[in-house]
């Protein structure tokens, strides 16, 4: 390759060329692989640079029955910087559901979906609750707002210190 760019500015001297548009149509090969070569770096430095604000988060049933417990209300607590989110889904028609979701941050909001999935399996008939905990780890200290969207509702959290 050293070749190549040793040869390029001896010609340029040699023949005293001020023309970029020559040096384009003589070269044109070598100067397309260098700007895909450049393109390639910038595209892997930006994904770089995006992985560094990764969210890491778990959600956990805490509790799934037909005992409607009503003492359990929504909380937040902030533990060891890491956030922790008790919900309830309620009036589910058996405990046969299973909590899928998932929690993404843009900026200072983090977002959290939940959503019930049914198990295949012979279940008791009667309305259930299904109590759940997020955790979420691996954020910058600050304030957040935290969206949680579930079949339950919606609700948010603003400003919350980490």
């Amino acid at each position: 390759m050293k070749k190549i760019y040793i040869k390029i500015i001896k010609n340029i001297k040699k023949k005293k060329i001020s023309n970029i548009l020559y040096i384009f149509k003589k070269y044109w090969k070598i100067i397309s692989i260098l700007f895909l070569i450049l393109i390639t770096i910038f595209i892997t430095l930006s994904k770089l640079t995006i992985n560094d604000n990764k969210l890491d988060y778990q959600i956990d049933i805490i509790s799934n029955s037909c005992e409607i417990d009503n003492s359990i209300l929504e909380s937040v607590n902030i533990i060891d910087n890491k956030i922790l989110i008790n919900t309830t889904i309620k009036n589910l028609p058996n405990p046969c559901y299973n909590v899928k979701g998932y929690a993404s941050i843009s900026g200072k909001n983090i977002n959290i979906n939940l959503n019930t999935e049914k198990i295949d399996a012979i279940c008791i008939q009667c309305e259930s609750n299904i109590v759940t905990q997020i955790t979420i780890s691996n954020l910058d200290s600050g304030k957040y707002n935290v969206i949680i969207n579930s079949p339950s509702g919606y609700f948010n959290i603003n400003d919350l210190k980490i």
